[in-house]
């Protein structure tokens, strides 16, 4: 069950207007709220806004925004259901192109999926978005990669070297533990 802040905070930021329908608050009364009703809302928000003459770029930040929110919450965040339901608002926004949603949506896939078509996806995915620059994807491919033996600890080296070029310390560690390995 969602408190009440959660579900105005949520509203406020993501939903304009807020939670309503014909006039009148889905939410008049309650004290606590359920994700079922948030997720409606949210998917009911997002169908309008696809309705409408807003560029595409636009129309799929909300679904990012919105899985970012979920997977970054501390308590939120660590539940299937809500991994499940991130991946699903990810998952369209990936297949037409942006970059934030193709790292969050592979790194959701390679570090929480236990079949390997779907790892096999998210590792397209984090390809992807490694090659618009991204850093974070860039980071757990190289880290991936190194993992994954001999053979792809060339392709990871370099995904590890984007990341440093990039300012990451992390990627400068693992770089440091790769030449004391080699």
């Amino acid at each position: 069950m969602l408190s009440t802040a959660s579900v105005d905070f949520l509203s406020e930021k993501f939903l304009k207007p807020p939670l309503s329908y014909f006039g009148k608050s889905l939410l008049d009364g309650k004290k606590e709220y359920s994700a079922r009703l948030l997720k409606m809302s949210l998917l009911f928000a997002m169908r309008v806004r696809a309705q409408s003459s807003l560029p595409a770029i636009v129309q799929m930040r909300l679904p990012v925004r919105v899985a970012s929110w979920l997977l970054d919450s501390p308590r939120i965040g660590k539940t299937h259901s809500a991994k499940r339901f991130a991946g699903h608002l990810l998952k369209q926004p990936a297949r037409q192109g942006v970059v934030a949603a193709q790292s969050r949506l592979g790194q959701l896939l390679c570090r929480d999926c236990c079949t390997p078509r779907d790892r096999r996806f998210g590792l397209e995915l984090l390809r992807q978005a490694a090659r618009a620059g991204d850093l974070q994807a860039q980071l757990v491919l190289g880290r991936h990669c190194c993992e994954s033996g001999p053979l792809e600890a060339q392709q990871g080296r370099y995904w590890l070297e984007q990341a440093a070029a990039q300012g990451s310390d992390e990627a400068l560690r693992l770089l440091g533990c790769l030449a004391v390995l080699s």
